[in-house]
């Protein structure tokens, strides 16, 4: 079988949908599949790079992703010739343009023998031009790829339900969750007070690890106050923040910056790692020489399309995250996972204190975390299962 990847970013662009894109290439590649990837013509992406063998080649061809390039797109597949062609999809990373939605509808017209998959990583549609989400145009764009696809992925019941809510489209649709951007490195003979004591943390220290971009979509603000708690408890702890700024998707922004002023004005700032961009193998050294780890999203679904989470499990640590009221059944409060439901930094320190006491509870929870990566979250799992989605519509293996 053969799989032409169309997305707007990949590594090494600086982006969780890129990086996702790249480990979803990997496991199908290890299943047999070969896939062919267009993306953005972008110099940080290496099309020579360390993800090219026999069975994956990387083409960084579409420069602006504007109806012009259309037409390039089109050669490119009538060349390529792929069984199936599966775009990953989120608005930012074709810089907001309408012409990828229309892609799927193009596609049945031309080539009308390819079967087309799209998966949402979240449901904004583009702005073709300044005022068009005010008329809900943008996401009224989202009926074509949504109507034309063979079928759509998406990462969570909640997202399923919106969409079917004003669309006929239920059937049309898969819930796949998101796996990890990037690698688990579990290192077998890992100094763990020697990293901890590079970045200036004592043995006695509790320290909180949080890995993603340092940006908007998590409340990282309440996390210091929560720090700050803890700490006016008596509690020695550090906050470790894995992660930089995406320009690819989130544009340049001062919210790092902001946080480091808070943090200041806190008399917290000694007590915060900012790590900025690392490196896999850097990314899992820090979280596995943590303690547990905190994702204090600004809205509970975010949860669903989080690569960072993922990631966070496959560590084995017990992460505490923001709860809502329809969380997937296999998330189970205390067993798992923390849900905290509250954006209250009281009890966000309520939480953490409660595992800091109860070592034992933090490690099973964080056994229990790794257990149901392997069960859901895994690259083998989540490729068998869009393997299993292409078959169903091509009858290849």
């Amino acid at each position: 079988m053969k799989v032409c990847m169309i997305t707007g970013s990949f590594p090494r662009m600086v982006c969780g949908v890129g990086d996702y894109t790249a480990q979803l290439c990997r496991s199908l590649s290890k299943f047999g599949v070969e896939v062919v990837v267009i993306t953005s013509k972008d110099p940080q992406i290496e099309s020579n790079s360390t993800l090219q063998n026999e069975a994956l080649k990387v083409l960084p061809a579409i420069k602006g992703w504007v109806w012009l390039d259309l037409f390039k797109l089109y050669s490119m597949l009538k060349i390529i010739e792929p069984d199936i062609i599966h775009i990953q999809y989120q608005t930012s990373i074709y810089n907001k343009r309408s012409m990828v939605v229309f892609l799927p509808f193009f596609i049945r017209i031309l080539l009308p023998y390819i079967k087309i998959v799209t998966t949402f990583h979240d449901l904004e549609g583009p702005k073709p031009f300044p005022g068009s989400h005010r008329l809900k145009l943008s996401r009224l764009l989202l009926l074509f790829p949504l109507l034309f696809c063979h079928k759509s992925i998406i990462c969570g019941e909640p997202y399923k339900k919106k969409l079917a809510s004003f669309l006929p489209v239920k059937k049309k649709i898969d819930v796949i969750p998101i796996g990890p951007g990037l690698p688990c490195n579990l290192f077998r003979n890992l100094n763990r007070e020697e990293v901890r004591s590079q970045i200036g943390v004592k043995s006695e220290e509790t320290l909180l690890s949080s890995f993603g971009f340092v940006e908007g979509s998590r409340d990282f603000k309440n996390l210091l106050f929560t720090l700050n708690i803890l700490l006016r408890k008596g509690i020695e702890a550090k906050l470790i923040l894995i992660g930089g700024k995406s320009k690819t998707v989130y544009g340049f922004t001062n919210y790092s910056e902001g946080l480091r002023d808070h943090a200041m004005e806190l008399g917290i700032l000694e007590r915060i790692v900012f790590t900025g961009y690392c490196d896999s193998e850097e990314v899992s050294k820090y979280i596995l020489c943590s303690d547990m780890s905190v994702l204090p999203f600004t809205e509970p679904d975010y949860l669903y399309r989080s690569t960072s989470f993922p990631l966070l499990l496959s560590h084995g640590r017990a992460v505490i995250i923001t709860g809502g009221k329809d969380m997937p059944e296999w998330l189970i409060d205390g067993h798992n996972v923390i849900f905290v439901r509250t954006h209250a930094p009281s009890n966000w320190a309520e939480a953490i204190e409660n595992l800091i006491r109860r070592k034992a509870l933090c490690k099973e929870i964080g056994k229990n975390a790794r257990n149901l990566f392997l069960q859901r979250y895994s690259w083998d799992h989540i490729g068998s299962e869009i393997i299993g989605l292409y078959k169903e519509l091509n009858g290849k293996v």
